[in-house]
């Protein structure tokens, strides 16, 4: 296995088409509605991914079909590495090596605060609940969550966070909901093989996404309330205690 989405370096700033009380998961508001939830990664992560799953010919594209793809166990083992870990060590080739950080395995958002720099928040926390960090009766924690870049940023913040790493041109991966605005030179990949669209939700055929609660979001990417739009049953919170079951995050190769 392979993990095929990560984010890279570059960037600006996310912004999004969501109301700034817009909030993933239940923190007390009304729940209004479900909007899906992706994996972002820069140019450089996207290319490598495309390259190694894909092939050559879809380098560079923005298609769907060209899309490449992480599975629940690829995230799981992406947000769980621990600072020593790298890229080639998921099955990617090695990038050239800029500042000592390209390779390094990093991620931006954090599953213990909310993203300031998002207008609906909760995205990490929907992601990591999503592969059974923290759910799975202690034994997947998010004690084990990624931390090494809160080091030199505010890994919550993930506008700041991204920016930093792109100053020393490291790659890594963060997520965001389908509704925000993603900054120049990054995208949305394929999660579980299913691109991270409204109808794919409403279909069955993509399964990460954000119960909103507060205020409904502003985007055609958003589905408010009612028959056939999925919401998750177990009344998840920020500091969820039960929802995705736990995955094994060993023998992982991204780049197939």
């Amino acid at each position: 296995m392979k993990i095929h989405g990560l984010i890279a370096a570059t960037v600006a700033v996310l912004s999004a088409s969501a109301s700034a009380d817009s909030v993933l998961y239940n923190d007390g508001n009304a729940y209004v509605g479900a909007v899906p939830v992706g994996i972002i990664v820069n140019d450089g992560l996207r290319d490598a991914l495309q390259t190694s799953q894909l092939g050559g010919d879809c380098a560079g594209e923005s298609t769907t079909a060209c899309q490449p793809n992480l599975n629940s166990i690829e995230v799981a083992s992406l947000v769980s590495t621990n600072g020593t870990q790298q890229w080639p060590d998921f099955g990617l080739p090695a990038f050239a090596e800029v500042a000592g950080y390209s390779n390094l395995v990093l991620t931006c958002g954090s599953p213990f605060g909310d993203d300031p720099s998002a207008a609906a928040k909760g995205a990490t926390q929907v992601a990591v609940n999503e592969v059974g960090m923290g759910c799975s009766a202690g034994a997947f924690p998010t004690s084990k969550y990624n931390q090494v870049i809160s080091a030199f940023t505010d890994q919550s913040d993930v506008a700041g966070c991204v920016a930093v790493a792109g100053s020393v041109s490291a790659n890594v991966i963060a997520f965001a909901a389908r509704s925000e605005t993603l900054p120049a030179g990054f995208s949305f990949v394929k999660f579980d093989g299913s691109a991270p669209e409204l109808a794919n939700l409403l279909a069955g055929d993509y399964h990460m996404f954000g119960d909103v609660h507060g205020d409904a979001i502003a985007s055609p990417h958003f589905a408010a309330a009612g028959a056939g739009v999925p919401r998750h049953m177990l009344n998840l919170t920020a500091t969820t205690d039960n929802c995705a079951p736990g995955v094994t995050t060993t023998g992982v190769n991204i780049g197939n």
